[in-house]
């Protein structure tokens, strides 16, 4: 999954002498307050530049923790729920490229959490999540993209596409077409602008001609 924003960062920054991390400050630490004002504070830092590995591991779990505390908080309405659940696995997921080894099973409790939540807003989250997350895992060395592109075939058949998920799709086949499948992302590729030009999205039906060729 790409985030902006964050420039490649040296190996040799994780070193980096005489620089305070942000989340150092008192400015950025963990606030007191209910959902509200931890929202503000998510995306603030999310508004943070890091300039080294380290502050980004920091300022990402920093993140994960107000999440936390949203999630956990009873008063907590659907959408800050929903706006931590999305910051939290955004988070883990940069995490995780940088070396967290305890993000993937983190990435793994939020799903299953996710999973069992009956409200429909947080099953379609479950549904990106957990196309995301496996489009993430596809893309190392040991990942099998042909078994996400049967998944993400099927959910074409009934699912309905929005922005984030018809950008993981996407990634997903061209994943299998640089994995040397040629003629199986064709297909895929047919298939998935055959759903997005049915799409109510503009941006999603205005792309489709773009994927049948």
């Amino acid at each position: 999954i790409a985030f902006g924003g964050l420039r490649p960062l040296a190996a040799d920054e994780q070193d980096e002498p005489a620089k305070v991390l942000p989340t150092e400050n008192e400015e950025y630490q963990l606030p007191e307050g209910g959902a509200e004002e931890l929202t503000k504070f998510i995306e603030k830092l999310q508004g943070v530049r890091p300039r080294s590995v380290r502050q980004l591991q920091t300022l990402q779990g920093r993140i994960v923790e107000a999440a936390d505390k949203i999630l956990d908080d009873e008063a907590a309405g659907e959408e800050a729920e929903l706006q931590a659940v999305q910051a939290k696995f955004q988070s883990l997921s940069l995490l995780q490229r940088y070396g967290d080894e305890s993000a993937a099973e983190k990435i793994e409790q939020l799903r299953q959490a996710l999973k069992d939540d009956p409200r429909p807003a947080m099953q379609r989250e479950f549904v990106f999540l957990d196309f995301a997350s496996r489009y993430d895992a596809a893309r190392t060395p040991s990942g099998d993209s042909l078994e996400l592109l049967d998944d993400v075939l099927a959910y074409l058949e009934q699912g309905e596409l929005d922005q984030r998920l018809f950008g993981v799709f996407r990634g997903i086949v061209r994943t299998v077409e640089y994995s040397g499948e040629i003629e199986k992302a064709v297909g895929a590729f047919q298939k998935l602008a055959a759903a997005a030009a049915q799409s109510d999205i503009k941006s999603i039906a205005d792309y489709a001609p773009k994927l049948e060729g």
